[in-house]
């Protein structure tokens, strides 16, 4: 019953690590987007294109660490 019980606690730690990852990535992505709005013009496409890479970088790197 021990060992279950250890099992059970060290799988829910890690749903909530994962979860909190996931968490994090999902406000930064928000914060990210609202303030692409409010930058001036001439550098909105560059900024848009640095927020693309930072997306395909999370997703790489949340795609790692969930092996």
């Amino acid at each position: 019953m021990t060992d279950r019980y250890d099992l059970l606690v060290t799988a829910m730690r890690e749903a909530a690590h994962t979860v909190t990852i996931i968490a994090g990535v999902a406000l930064a992505t928000l914060a990210a987007r609202w303030s692409i709005k409010y930058i001036p013009r001439p550098l909105a496409p560059i900024m848009q294109n640095l927020f693309d890479l930072w997306l395909v970088a999370c997703i790489l790197i949340l795609f790692v660490v969930s092996k």
